[in-house]
């Protein structure tokens, strides 16, 4: 049997196939067991802090033992570890941390006065224990940028506000977070010139157009109407620091902060202006699920097929022309016939006709 020499037909199909892929497979494909909850994109302003929920799977489990995890930078060296729970690694950044503990499958990380610099893509990497061979780098990472921070309005006289001697706040005038995250509002603050007190109380009002109420407080005795509102800082100390967890779109709002002394004390002051809260919408969060296969897009099954289908129909078209040529070229080695006899030129066509009829005569005789 003589070998055929594969056609420019199928060279133009192996070209083609790894293209047709290419174009379907636009989704990350996790292996069986692993996978990820984490926004794909956060801002952050310059100066705040801001917490990044984050949970994963492993192995298609979410309980460890001793377990590590990193948040890395891209695109520099696989050893730039901006956060972990490891102590012998080295981080690069003092300002992120892994808050979230791996052993319960929770890769938390929580950013401190957010720098320009930091604004980066960061990914997640899992180690189950040192001698383990469950180590994964989840994918695609989470990109962050740090806008740029409202300035904080200054002591004394403002542009907007005249303060009494002696009571001045330092708050971000305009806070943006994210629709699901978590964001921290430095705030400091001085009273009667002072910014050391005993026993007592801070308070962040939301204002309404009906009236204004309490969102956070250390006051045990009031009620608050926000339960994702946390006044984390120490009034004591003159800090009013607000953290807001898992903000909503119904978040938004006027804020301000107040100030009492002590129940008796007649030290009672509003902080103004307030601080204006927005809460863009979050990018949707891509979600995994652990099944014994990897998760593919339905529009990548889909291709696949197709991509089969293209590939055989072009498998038996390049191979109904190389038949063809091929009887072709036998029949032009046979040379011109023999003198006399008389032979008509035959298609290949009228050759398979006259070697039926030759068999039928045969089986008539």
């Amino acid at each position: 049997m003589r070998h055929i020499k594969p056609s420019s037909l199928g060279v133009s199909l192996q070209v083609f196939l790894p293209l047709l892929w290419k174009g379907i497979t636009s989704q990350v494909i996790y292996f069986p067991g692993y996978s990820i909850q984490v926004s794909p994109s956060v801002s952050v302003q310059e100066g705040l802090c801001v917490t990044i929920p984050c949970t994963f799977t492993a192995d298609g489990r979410k309980t460890f033992t001793n377990s590590f995890g990193y948040w890395k930078q891209l695109p520099v060296s696989s050893d730039y570890i901006v956060a972990t729970n490891d102590k012998s690694s080295e981080v690069k950044k003092t300002n992120f941390n892994l808050t979230g503990n791996p052993n319960t499958g929770d890769c938390t990380l929580t950013i401190t006065g957010a720098r320009k610099e930091d604004e980066g893509d960061y990914y997640f990497r899992f180690d189950e224990n040192k001698n383990s061979n469950v180590k994964y780098n989840y994918q695609p990472p989470t990109t962050i940028t740090v806008s740029e921070s409202h300035p904080y309005p200054s002591t004394g006289i403002t542009s907007q506000v005249i303060y009494p001697p002696g009571y001045s706040i330092q708050v971000s005038r305009n806070v943006s977070v994210q629709e699901g995250l978590c964001v921290t509002i430095p705030c400091t603050f001085t009273a009667d010139y002072r910014n050391t007190f005993t026993n007592s109380f801070g308070y962040w009002m939301w204002r309404t157009n009906n009236s204004d109420y309490i969102v956070a407080t250390n006051d045990k005795s009031s009620e608050v109407k926000k339960t994702n509102f946390n006044l984390t800082g120490n009034p004591n100390s003159g800090d009013c620091t607000l953290t807001i967890t898992g903000a909503r779109k119904e978040d938004e709002g006027e804020y301000y902060f107040r100030f009492v002394e002590s129940k008796d004390s007649k030290m009672k002051y509003n902080y103004q202006p307030p601080t204006t809260i927005t809460v863009p919408v979050s990018p949707s969060i891509p979600t995994t699920e652990d099944r014994n296969a990897c998760s593919l897009d339905f529009s990548f099954i889909i291709g696949m097929v197709i991509g089969n289908i293209v590939a055989l129909i072009l498998i038996y078209v390049g191979s109904y022309f190389c038949l063809r040529r091929h009887m072709e070229k036998r029949q032009l080695e046979k040379g011109p016939p023999d003198q006399g006899t008389q032979v008509t030129e035959s298609t290949y066509e009228e050759l398979k006709g006259q070697r039926n009829d030759i068999y039928y005569n045969f089986k008539a005789q």
